[in-house]
């Protein structure tokens, strides 16, 4: 079977054009004043840590989000950043769309469940629960103080919702990277912008900031080199699937390019753009199918304009999920471990080389 190039290519397309956001920059922190007893020279003054609160200016909003789910069986790591001082963000309300019951007891009970396998934070009883996709109607035309919707849903349906959201002027997060269909995702993004809201992947606000720390250490070395080429690598465990948004047993449309090889173009993105290279062309070297007509296996390049490219390997596996990112410059390298699934211990290791 012939490799399905147009994925690719749609995904580069999309991850060009994708919007990015920028780090708010730092608070000073300021020592609080000490006592006139303790006004004296030559001495060294001690106040307590501020708190997030105090350290975060007055004028930084809060956000309130709410949460659509497919079922309360899905697992979301992400979960857990909200009703977090430091996020600024509050989870006020919960759709599922299949619950478990009809029953409002249950469904409530079901939910509580999830929040604390997905180790959230929340008492369910100070958020508003909706059921199916009346409730998710409900809750877009009756609660004006939300600000975001945040859809745990399969790229495969979240169109429609996320239109739904963007139409009644909510800001708009995915934890899949959004429909790899280039006209959908146009769609969507043309709609953001005449609503004037945000569309953001997870990809994007979960792993962007390690993986800026790896290129803000490669773009300030001065004598790192000219960048040529990006080598990446992800070889994902079939256990983990679900940790990228996929469920056994993989379908046509979940194939390892769609999947996988899109976290590689977006990151390798992120970082050509920022020396002022675009991707402009793609192809699948040589890729593998499974049993259901998905690609479980793929070795592809895409070509960015001023003499660039990505190099990427992408494949399902049965022994442990590996994962790395490696940049050649003209007179060092560097390589950079978990830049997609996040390490247990909460690390991504980088090492700089000659």
């Amino acid at each position: 079977m012939a490799p399905n190039t147009n994925t690719l290519n749609d995904t580069i397309r999309m991850s060009s054009i994708m919007p990015t956001t920028a780090s708010p920059p730092p608070m000073p922190l300021g020592l609080d004043e000490p006592p006139p007893a303790c006004k004296k020279t030559n001495k060294k003054l001690y106040a307590k840590m501020p708190s997030w609160r105090e350290i975060s200016s007055s004028s930084e909003p809060d956000f309130n989000v709410a949460i659509l789910l497919d079922d309360v069986h899905v697992k979301d790591r992400h979960v857990s950043a909200m009703s977090k001082p430091a996020s600024r963000s509050y989870l006020t309300s919960i759709v599922v769309l299949n619950p478990c019951s009809n029953d409002e007891k249950e469904v409530r009970e079901s939910v509580r469940e999830w929040l604390k396998m997905n180790q959230t934070d929340v008492d369910v009883d100070d958020i508003v629960i909706g059921k199916g996709k009346e409730g998710y109607e409900e809750m877009l035309k009756e609660q004006s103080d939300i600000d975001a919707v945040y859809v745990v849903l399969s790229p495969s349906y979240q169109r429609d919702f996320i239109l739904q959201a963007l139409n009644a002027k909510k800001h708009v997060l995915v934890n899949d990277p959004i429909s790899t269909v280039l006209p959908e995702y146009m769609e969507t993004l043309e709609c953001a912008k005449k609503n004037g809201k945000f569309i953001q992947s997870s990809t994007m606000f979960v792993h962007q900031y390690r993986v800026q720390r790896f290129m803000n250490r490669v773009l300030q070395d001065e004598h790192f080199g000219r960048v040529t080429e990006v080598d990446a690598s992800i070889q994902l465990n079939c256990d983990d699937v679900e940790k990228v948004g996929v469920k056994l047993p993989l379908r046509k449309q979940d194939g390892c390019i769609r999947v996988l090889g899109r976290f590689c173009v977006l990151v390798s993105t992120l970082f050509f753009n920022r020396l002022g290279s675009f991707a402009e062309s793609a192809r699948v070297k040589s890729s593998k199918v499974g049993q259901n007509g998905e690609i479980i296996a793929a070795e592809c390049n895409v070509k960015f304009t001023k003499d660039r490219q990505l190099n990427f390997y992408v494949a399902y596996i049965h022994s442990a999920t590996r994962q790395s990112i490696e940049l050649k410059a003209t007179a060092r390298y560097a390589t950079m471990n978990d830049f997609v699934i996040e390490h247990p211990d909460g690390l991504a290791t980088y090492r700089v080389y000659d």
